[in-house]
């Protein structure tokens, strides 16, 4: 059964592992500051559709809809 001690050996391995990736994240965008750690659009691409209409028509609305974010977060 685990202990008490356990559990905050636990908990300092798993601040330790958040704590060098952030880290790591923030000097890798102080070296490259255009890198984008998730590129949505590869992801869950814009359709041509959308595209065409142009960003102000409907890539604003679609983005929203289907990526959950405003555009101008996130670098998009």
């Amino acid at each position: 059964m685990p202990t008490v001690s356990d559990g905050r050996q636990t908990r300092e391995k798993f601040r330790d592992i958040a704590w060098w990736a952030h880290e790591r994240g923030r000097v890798m965008a102080e070296i490259d500051s255009h890198r984008q750690p998730l590129d949505l659009n590869s992801l869950f691409p814009i359709p041509k559709r959308v595209l065409r209409k142009g960003f102000a028509e409907g890539g604003q609305e679609w983005m929203w809809a289907n990526w959950g974010v405003r555009p101008g977060r996130f670098g998009a």
